[in-house]
């Protein structure tokens, strides 16, 4: 999943020890981010805090439990405005859930997300939420005695992350809308019987470059 490093190998060094060739991340983490440049607008947090819901969405349905979802173990990388990557980085403390009952599956999912609402008050001083960003991260925080807290799929759905993308997503779209309109060229050359050759290189051309692609489409939305 483009929001976890990758995990290329691991090798058994001993009984007790083993290696993990992972992928070499460039970037910065969540902490030291806000240690340097201060706290995030509210704004920058959503596609830093989606990326990470994606991830445990994605983890969850691997049968992964975090168990230690942090600001230092959360890493990011291009400029606060329109993070180029955001990937979930450590999981020293990560648990199977296979076999576990359905009930104890659940909970831990869960107890995953409430370590989310954790990040989103450090990234974000108090009292500088909005309404429904407030509304957020109650759900979010949710109760442990009564063990109701929001899924990651559910918080996902909510209102403050409704229109928020990650970059990635973005770039897909900018593929999607490429491939539609080859695919409209391609098509008219068939009912038409005319070529339209010159219009798919140009549409190629295009998105060629998946910057400036993206430029664009932030610029239309």
């Amino acid at each position: 999943h483009e929001n976890v490093v990758r995990v290329f190998a691991l090798i058994k060094i001993t009984k007790e020890r083993v290696a993990i060739v992972m992928e070499r991340k460039r970037g910065r983490s969540i902490f030291n981010d806000v240690q340097k440049s201060g706290h995030f607008q509210e704004r920058q947090a959503r596609i830093v805090i989606r990326a990470i819901l994606l991830a445990l969405q994605h983890l969850h349905a691997c049968q992964i439990v975090v168990q230690d979802i942090a600001p230092h173990n959360i890493l990011i990388s291009g400029k606060r405005e329109s993070l180029y990557s955001v990937k979930l980085a450590s999981f020293d403390l990560a648990h199977s859930t296979f076999n576990l009952p359905e009930a104890e599956v659940s909970w831990r999912q869960r107890l995953d997300f409430t370590e989310v609402a954790d990040v989103i008050r450090f990234m974000i001083p108090t009292g500088n939420f909005s309404s429904i960003g407030t509304d957020f991260l109650q759900k979010a925080t949710g109760d442990v005695k009564e063990r109701c807290f929001m899924s990651a799929s559910e918080a996902l759905s909510h209102e403050w992350l409704r229109n928020v993308r990650t970059s990635q997503e973005r770039r897909d779209d900018v593929v999607i809308d490429a491939t539609q309109s080859i695919a409209s060229a391609l098509q008219l050359d068939l009912d038409t019987g005319t070529t339209s050759s010159r219009f798919v290189v140009d549409t190629a051309h295009k998105y060629a470059s998946n910057d400036e692609s993206i430029s664009d489409a932030e610029s239309k939305s």
